[in-house]
């Protein structure tokens, strides 16, 4: 099933697929099943991406050109995609990789062409450097790139069961043979003969006494070494690793695990070995963790054009460039479309005069806080966790950078519409209160269309009315529920008594509670 109609506007796009290399982006936009004019779309101002638009199956997908490779780059094309196009909930950033040859079993050998879906990214040169020249990689939670959204743990879930595993490979097959087609002498295998993986302490370097004289002594490599090809420094293949899938027909395998995501170009296999032994990732790349940092719903579907060592080779990027879409529109076949809907988060807060936590007006903004960020975890950007990790309590115990936070952090980026309930905001403490009622006139006399919204209950003392008079207009209604009357003070009892039985009832069920226990929990409360 392909999309048959053009979407209206930007937000209707929901996959973007992040490319940083041409050759890379040629391959995927060379799967789309239609492709869409990208200049009737436009970008948002300042927006320095250029864009591809088209439909892969049910999806209406935004590839994205990066203006180069790594981290920065990845980080920055990410913040202008969510800017100009809301909808993505998915970003995928595909293309080519290093990858980590596992030889514990046949089945485990990763080969050129091979296709790897990260199940979570590790910013293995995110740490520190020791005069002792000892690297200690961060890796404390704030350190630490979240996992993937729960959606896409599920699929990955799926499709790892032989079922899921069997259809994605037949997929991507199918799809590659398509590219091959298309795109002739771009995305053709480059043979058995051409995969060489060296044991990994076997240099990239000259190998012949009267070639370079610099690489034969002290077993240095010149600075040639790097634009010169295995053949041209005759490294030499008896030093290559056996592999018993080289003598099988060659087919690409879809791997699934962590992946390594920094800045540096890895080509060295004594290195690439101890990380991976050290993170438990089975590739390299470059922009996977750039654009984690802006988006919740990430993955990374790269294939391996070389073993991350000094024996690079371009001759596999054309190929492995050519997988990694496949898979992709392959993947993309397996992933549901969600219906986009309006996002709404609701907070609370009840003030306590009994107690002394629930009268401070800085600790209901701390409470709304945590709640809004354990909700919608993507708005917690690294900012908040810098100041919060600077200032400490000076942060949690200020009233207007926890308020400048709050509606900053909801104005600023796709937070959805967002209610906070402040719940008997008479008990608050008179400081704490005159603080919140100047907070909210200042912020509805700036702004009253905004996604975040207040809902407030007190009683109707004068000193509440006088403080909140400026918001005693039109837009913002106030409701005023009488309950002073006996009779009306008796509707409310009965309704409340009528809730307590039904929740103690529930609780004895659950607890398996006796008559007595019950009768006593009930008069308790009562």
């Amino acid at each position: 099933m392909t999309v048959n109609s053009p979407p209206t506007d930007r937000s209707q796009f929901g996959v973007g697929i992040i490319c940083a290399l041409p050759l890379e982006a040629t391959a995927v936009s060379a799967l789309f099943d239609t492709e869409w004019d990208s200049h009737l779309y436009g970008k948002a101002v300042g927006d320095t991406n250029a864009y591809s638009t088209g439909s892969i199956g049910r999806h209406n997908v935004v590839l994205v050109h990066m203006a180069g490779m790594g981290k920065i780059a990845a980080a920055t094309a990410a913040a202008n995609l969510r800017a100009s196009f809301e909808g993505v909930q998915l970003a995928i950033v595909v293309g080519v990789c290093g990858a980590i040859p596992l030889r514990k079993q046949s089945d485990m050998e990763i080969h050129l062409g091979d296709v790897i879906i990260s199940e979570g990214l590790v910013q293995y040169d995110f740490g520190r450097r020791y005069s002792s020249n000892q690297f200690a990689r961060k890796d404390t939670p704030r350190d630490n790139l979240p996992r993937p959204s729960p959606e896409i743990r599920a699929v990955l879930a799926k499709l790892q069961v032989e079922q899921g595993r069997r259809a994605l490979h037949e997929r991507t097959i199918g799809h590659l043979l398509d590219l091959r087609e298309k795109l002739y002498g771009v995305a053709t295998y480059p043979g058995a003969t051409e995969d060489k993986f060296f044991e990994p302490t076997y240099r990239h370097k000259h190998h012949v006494d009267w070639t370079c004289a610099a690489c034969l002594k002290n077993d240095d490599v010149c600075d040639s070494e790097i634009k010169l090809t295995c053949d041209h420094l005759q490294c030499h293949e008896g030093n290559l690793v056996p592999r018993q899938r080289l003598s099988e027909p060659f087919n690409p395998v879809i791997h699934f695990g962590l992946v390594a995501s920094g800045d540096t170009v890895m080509k060295s296999g004594v290195d690439r070995d101890s990380i991976a032994a050290r993170d438990q990732v089975i590739a390299f790349e470059m922009e996977g963790a750039g654009v984690r940092k802006l988006f919740q719903g990430v993955l990374v579907i790269k294939a391996a054009c070389d073993y991350a060592d000094s024996h690079k080779s371009k001759n596999w990027q054309g190929y492995a460039a050519a997988t990694a879409a496949a898979a992709t529109k392959g993947f993309l076949e397996h992933w549901a479309i969600s219906l986009r809907v309006d996002r709404r988060t609701i907070c609370y807060f009840f003030f306590k005069d009994d107690f002394e936590d629930q009268r401070s007006s800085t600790k209901a903004l701390c409470c709304i806080l945590s709640q809004l960020f354990e909700a919608r975890r993507d708005l917690l950007s690294e900012g908040i966790l810098e100041q919060f990790e600077i200032q400490g309590d000076n942060f949690t115990n200020s009233f207007s950078e926890l308020w400048d936070t709050l509606v900053t952090t909801i104005e600023a980026r796709n937070a959805g519409e967002v209610i906070i309930l402040l719940d008997a905001i008479d008990e608050c403490e008179d400081e704490g209160r005159f603080l919140l009622e100047d907070a909210l006139c200042k912020f509805y006399g700036r702004k009253r269309d905004s996604n975040l919204k207040f809902l407030l209950t007190t009683r109707p003392y004068g000193k509440i009315k006088r403080g909140l008079r400026p918001l005693d207009i039109p837009e913002l209604p106030v409701i005023h529920l009488s309950g002073e009357s006996d009779a009306e003070m008796h509707k409310i009892s009965a309704e409340i008594e009528i809730f307590v039985r039904e929740r103690v009832k529930n609780i004895r069920a659950k607890l398996r509670l006796g008559h007595e226990e019950q009768q006593l929990l009930l008069e308790r409360l009562l």
